[in-house]
């Protein structure tokens, strides 16, 4: 069950909203529509499906259109252009990601195991995504544009709503912005970066990182 010393967060479109945080639902808002839109999210798992077989830069709208079975122009009129739809497949996934974060982390009882468990599958989404190792590995331009796309909104957004999952009634909200902040900023130098002295590719290796390094910042914060 969730913790009950803190308050519960609404949700529209399924993503967990922490109160006092506006942006979440400003950045999500046009992702979620179009989550909620049943041919425009069969587009987008067409979309999906065609960067992963071909990569981002090698995918077409005309590839995109033949898998699902449309034109150019539906395509066109249901999602835009190649540009938005990358970023809207990124940020369909990024808000199934953070309901599953919301899911499997709020009920933990203590801030330091629900910070392990964020770092934990944070490495892990993306080691198991089925376009973002291999385009930040061998596309790492197609990868930079995607990532500039997604703006410091959104960026804002994925980190309020993990901060309200990390707070309660010893964590303020501000405080576990701040180490969440940190925690996203050491995944994606990770991430670009690997270091043979701090190997993280496994849950065990991202547990053991967290619990020795983030931890104590987390502590830290409360004392």
């Amino acid at each position: 069950m969730p913790r009950s010393n803190r308050p519960e967060p609404t949700a529209p479109a399924d993503v967990p909203v922490p109160p006092g945080t506006p942006s979440v639902a400003m950045a999500f808002s046009s992702a979620a529509v179009l989550a909620s839109d049943p041919q425009q999210s069969a587009l987008l798992d067409a979309a999906r499906a065609a960067f992963a077989q071909r990569g981002l830069r090698h995918t077409s709208p005309t590839d995109i259109a033949l898998r699902a079975g449309v034109s150019r122009t539906t395509l066109y009129r249901r999602l835009g252009d190649m540009e938005t739809i990358e970023r809207t497949v990124m940020v369909r996934d990024v808000m199934r990601f953070l309901a599953k974060v919301y899911d499997e982390v709020s009920p933990l009882p203590a801030p330091a195991e629900r910070l392990t468990r964020i770092f934990v599958l944070g490495l892990r989404e993306f080691r198991d995504h089925p376009l973002l190792p291999a385009a930040a590995h061998t596309d790492p331009d197609a990868f930079s544009r995607l990532a500039t796309s997604i703006n410091h909104q959104t960026t804002g957004a994925i980190r309020d709503v993990l901060a309200g999952v990390l707070a309660d009634s010893s964590l303020a909200v501000a405080d576990a912005q701040v180490i969440i902040d940190i925690t996203m900023r050491l995944t994606v130098t990770f991430i670009f970066t690997p270091s043979r002295l701090t190997p993280l590719d496994t849950d065990e290796q991202a547990h053991a990182f967290a619990q020795r390094h983030l931890v104590p910042v987390l502590d830290s914060l409360r004392s």
